[in-house]
C-alpha cells in the first residue's frame, strides 16, 4: 500500500475505534477436532509480528488440522494485515467442488 492512500485506511482505522469496544479477555481456543470439521476452504493471513495472536502456532494448527487451508504469513507484519485485498478476492473467487 502507498503512503498516499493510508490516510483515508487510517481515518477508517480511527472511526472504527471511536465506536468499537475492543476485547479485554482471553480468545476463545478453537479445538483441534473443530479446525477438522472446517470443511470448506479456508484463508488466514497473519503477521509475524502479532502481539495479539501467535502466527507461528495458528499457522502450525490450521495446516495441520484444517483440510483446505491456505495460510499466508506476512514477515514484519503485526495484527493488522492491510494492502492484502488482491490475496482475498482471488481466494474468494477461486472455484471450488461443492
Amino acid at each position: 500500500m502507498d503512503a498516499a492512500d493510508l490516510g483515508p485506511v487510517l481515518d477508517d482505522i480511527a472511526l472504527t475505534f471511536t465506536h468499537f469496544n475492543p476485547r479485554t479477555e482471553r480468545l476463545p481456543r478453537v479445538t483441534d477436532a473443530q479446525l477438522a470439521a472446517l470443511l470448506m476452504p479456508v484463508l488466514t493471513i497473519a503477521g509475524d509480528r502479532d502481539v495479539m495472536i501467535d502466527s507461528t502456532e495458528t499457522a502450525r494448527r490450521i495446516t495441520t488440522f484444517v483440510p483446505n487451508a491456505t495460510v499466508e504469513i506476512l514477515p514484519g507484519v503485526g495484527h493488522a494485515i492491510l494492502g492484502r485485498t488482491d490475496t482475498v478476492l482471488n481466494f474468494l473467487r477461486t472455484p471450488t467442488k461443492p
